[in-house]
């Protein structure tokens, strides 16, 4: 089997896990790496007879990127590859390299959704990988950055992952086909740039083959890191409630985990709510549900972690939103009112009682007690979480509370000697402590 071949089985072996997309959009920068993918991509596209469109983005930093743009599309017009482009206006002068990846990409994504495309096919190779690892290793990442770039990650499709540079020149050569040299590559002002030019080839000098053991190295740490996400995942389904707006855990349960548990979980919870945790982030955190008291960390994007006795909370600085659920008026005669999900009432009482959330001024007299209390206190004196308190759902008169699902009812509503006609308030929803159906809050 010539190169050719072997490197087209990787890219079909790809294609055909990544489950055969019916239209596939390829980046293109005209390089000798982007445009062997091009060139297998054509032949995979003669064989599973799917849609493509070459997509190539002129970043406007080198003076010979319009003749690149016309190169690669001189390519596509002799293959017979639609062509697009789009020309970038980067304003970023502190970091070039992301900003120039951060418009990259938003044009790619731009071209690919004009055109249909399920996926958009990257050149990223084995080298591509290493340097992915170690400047992540650099960075301090965890496990995470340090299995590098997925094959697939949302609709970045890199097929090419576990292919060497040097099998991509091979498969030009073989095919004779050209390519464009971008210089920018010899600047190592940038850090990419630097590893590969410097780092590297020392790397390699000291150990022979490194290159190919970080890639391997990435790998493992790639299906481990999935193994610790899934069982985060299965872990929070079970001791805790990540949902909407709604993110915590059950603080004593979250103990009993080894330490690299503790991290994925937290790193999960603060995920669903796209909040970007560092390692001193999650620490901390860790540090703090040791000590069994009401304490506040301050997390990345005005978010926090609060924790109490019971439960470890993620809170983002937005005001949070839970859907209230309905309440429904019933008259069985076998309904028996417990106070947590159905509540007997005096019909009368509660004309035009509404369901919503807390409000300023609102007032309670907890049935069964004497006096008031603002409802503010009420919620404190049940250890009611203080990220529930502004979601709880409350039935209520006016300023007047006279139900605090799944805690109690007030006096004022209630059945006496005088109701005439008594009617069971029946709560259908899911409460921000998990309990739904009569069960007990976590």
């Amino acid at each position: 089997m010539d190169v050719f071949d072997e490197v087209f089985s990787v890219l079909e072996e790809s294609y055909l896990r990544i489950g055969t997309p019916g239209r596939v959009a390829v980046a293109v920068s005209g390089g000798a790496d982007s445009i062997a993918l091009l060139l297998l991509m054509a032949k995979l596209r003669n064989v599973h007879s799917f849609q493509m469109v070459c997509l190539h983005v002129d970043h406007g930093l080198r003076s010979e990127s319009t003749d690149d743009a016309a190169f690669v599309k001189d390519v596509c017009e002799q293959w017979n590859i639609p062509f697009d482009q789009r020309e970038l206006s980067l304003q970023s002068k502190s970091n070039i390299e992301a900003a120039a990846r951060e418009g990259r990409y938003h044009a790619l994504r731009a071209m690919a959704h004009a055109f249909g495309a399920n996926v958009i096919a990257t050149a990223h190779h084995a080298q591509d990988q290493a340097e992915t690892v170690l400047m992540h290793l650099l960075y301090g990442a965890g496990g995470r950055g340090l299995s590098g770039m997925r094959e697939l990650q949302d609709d970045i499709w890199r097929p090419l992952l576990p292919v060497s540079k040097e099998k991509l020149f091979a498969v030009l050569k073989e095919s004779r086909a050209a390519w464009r040299e971008d210089e920018s590559n010899q600047w190592n002002q940038y850090t990419r740039n630097a590893l590969r030019n410097i780092v590297f080839p020392q790397l390699n000098d000291i150990y022979p083959g490194c290159t190919n053991r970080i890639v391997q190295t990435a790998d493992i740490l790639l299906h481990q890191e999935d193994f610790l996400e899934d069982a985060a995942k299965t872990w929070l389904r079970d001791n805790g409630f990540v949902q909407g707006d709604v993110c915590w855990c059950d603080r004593k349960a979250l103990l009993q985990q080894n330490l690299a548990m503790k991290r994925h979980i937290v790193l999960q919870m603060a995920k669903h709510l796209n909040i970007p945790l560092q390692y001193e982030h999650v620490q901390q955190v860790l540090q703090q549900i040791e000590i069994e008291k009401i304490q506040t960390v301050n997390l990345p994007m005005k978010s926090s972690a609060l924790i109490n006795s019971k439960r470890l909370h993620i809170v983002c600085q937005n005001a949070m939103h839970w859907p209230l659920g309905i309440v429904r008026y019933e008259q069985p005669a076998y309904l028996l009112s417990h106070g947590c999900f159905t509540q007997a009432f005096d019909a009368d009482m509660i004309q035009g009682a509404v369901l919503r959330t807390r409000r300023t001024g609102d007032v309670f007299s907890p049935l069964g007690q004497q006096g008031s209390q603002s409802l503010k206190q009420y919620m404190m004196d049940r250890k009611l979480d203080r990220p529930f308190r502004d979601i709880w759902p409350v039935l209520a008169l006016g300023h007047q509370i006279l139900w605090v699902v799944g805690y109690g009812a007030s006096r004022a509503a209630a059945v006496t000697e005088n109701t005439k006609k008594a009617v069971y308030a029946v709560y259908h929803g899911i409460l921000p402590d998990k309990r739904q159906n009569g069960e007990a809050a976590l």
